[in-house]
């Protein structure tokens, strides 16, 4: 069987930084979903539940730490998709 990617177990980026992004990302090829975002100022979203003194994005599923999921994984924004896991440098 295959092993399964650490990120699927941690989920940690998700439940601790705030997903900030371009607003054009919402009507691009990405197409993050739009109902899934708050606006923070002109041209800058963020995914909700990421802008709040807790955050946890809102696209999160599962418990962090134990198994958790992206609910718009084709779909997520840039920074999510070049957010580099900590275990790639050991």
């Amino acid at each position: 069987s295959s092993a399964q990617h650490p990120c699927v177990k941690c989920g940690a980026c998700c439940g601790t930084y705030r997903v900030l992004f371009n607003r054009a990302e919402v009507d691009s090829s990405l197409r993050v979903p739009k109902e899934l975002t708050e606006k923070v100022d002109g041209e800058t979203l963020a995914m909700m539940g990421t802008n709040q003194m807790k955050p946890r994005c809102v696209a999160l599923l599962g418990k962090i730490g134990q198994e958790v999921g992206c609910s718009i994984y084709e779909n997520r924004p840039s920074c999510c998709r070049e957010f580099k896991p900590s275990y790639e440098d050991g």
